[in-house]
């Protein structure tokens, strides 16, 4: 038989309680989260729901790369499942193709008329701008060439001075600064 001593008792004693204390907090911090334990660690598998389900239509490359003009394309845009939803409860699409009384009033009222040629007008001015020829192109990239080339001559100051001033004495037009500022002299002085 072995007497237990009043020292080991007290080890038990406290031992116990602080597992106990150290249960209470665990079961206090998990109370704490919303949701179960089985979703905090992720041993839960969420569903989608079936009425959330958004189906996407394919993607179509466009003919060419111009604006159309709304509603000419059909299928061009996006049907959601709402709109789907809204069709077949109302009997009707939504939208009207057609201005109200009320915007053809405001309308009127502006004085100002649509150039219904518009687009045609702009693709005309900016076509230019968008399709260079080669040759163009080879022009200005020789331009730039040019200008990133590096030279290591060092400018003479006195050569570049008199030069300045042979060029204001002749009533060209020099850059001259002034403190921070960039002032152009058309004459001289």
């Amino acid at each position: 038989m072995t007497d237990r001593s009043p020292a080991g008792a007290g080890k038990m004693a406290t031992r116990r309680l602080r597992t106990g204390a150290a249960a209470g907090a665990l079961l206090l911090l998990l109370s704490a989260c919303s949701g179960t334990v089985q979703e905090k660690l992720g041993a839960t598998q969420r569903v989608p729901d079936e009425f959330q389900v958004v189906r996407r239509a394919p993607l179509v490359v466009p003919p060419d790369y111009n604006l159309r003009p709304p509603g000419t394309a059909e299928g061009t845009v996006q049907r959601t499942t709402a709109q789907d939803a809204r069709e077949i409860v109302t009997g009707s699409a939504g939208g009207s193709a057609s201005a109200s009384s009320g915007e053809q009033a405001l309308l009127e009222q502006t004085g100002v008329e649509a150039d219904p040629e518009i687009r045609r007008k702009l693709l005309a001015e900016n076509t230019e701008l968008t399709q260079i020829d080669d040759s163009q192109f080879l022009f200005i990239l020789d331009w730039q060439r040019e200008n990133m080339t590096y030279t290591d001559a060092v400018i003479d100051p006195d050569a570049e001075s008199a030069r300045l001033r042979g060029e204001d004495a002749a009533g060209r037009v020099t850059t001259r600064r002034v403190s921070s500022e960039t002032v152009t002299n058309p004459g001289g002085g």
